[in-house]
């Protein structure tokens, strides 16, 4: 978190209070981009004050302050890296067969709760330390993984995604794989 501090000065640089004051002051990102914390306030004696600021979204931002009759000001632009949150996991199969492909779904949730957009590398288990065949790491793109991978063992199990040390888990009952036996009779003549 971190604390901005605002004057609203004349031409001649003087805090500008007295006459016209007070003002309220509006902070945003700019492009976009979520700013949490304190990002309205009024100045007191010319000088507002932002304090609990996080930015919760990656990318190169610059913070932009307003009021009403007076110009905007932005800062530089910066780089800001936003961190996974919040692991999202799913299966296209609630009860797969042991021995077949299904494919697990890995969603990737910044601190903005969108989809985080930088490189992560997703890694899969299982919760009884069997082999996950298939791939069991890949690099997210846009917040997505896909794992398409299968077990040998049968009955409930849970499969844990963890990216950057967060974790997400989804649980599947591997059924036994049916064989199914069929006869035909041959006739031979002579």
């Amino acid at each position: 978190m971190f604390s901005i501090r605002i004057g609203v000065y004349d031409y001649l640089k003087t805090l500008v209070e007295v006459n016209r004051g007070p003002y309220s002051i509006s902070l945003s990102l700019s492009p976009s981009g979520v700013l949490s914390g304190t990002n309205l306030t009024q100045t007191v004696n010319g000088v507002a004050e932002f304090s609990n600021l996080k930015i919760l979204s990656g990318g190169s931002k610059a913070i932009t302050a307003t009021a009403v009759g007076i110009s905007a000001v932005s800062s530089s632009s910066f780089p800001i890296t936003n961190y996974v949150h919040r692991v999202s996991v799913s299966s296209n199969e609630t009860s797969p067969t042991a021995n077949f492909t299904f494919r697990i779904t890995v969603q990737l949730y910044g601190e903005d709760n969108n989809l985080y957009v930088a490189s992560a590398q997703v890694t899969l288990t299982e919760s009884l330390s069997n082999p996950i065949f298939g791939t069991s790491t890949v690099t997210a793109v846009n917040g997505i993984a896909t794992f398409d991978i299968y077990l040998k063992v049968t009955g409930l199990t849970t499969i844990t995604a963890t990216a950057n040390t967060i974790t997400g888990t989804t649980q599947v009952t591997l059924l036994q794989q049916k064989l199914v036996l069929e006869m035909s009779t041959i006739v031979i003549y002579k």
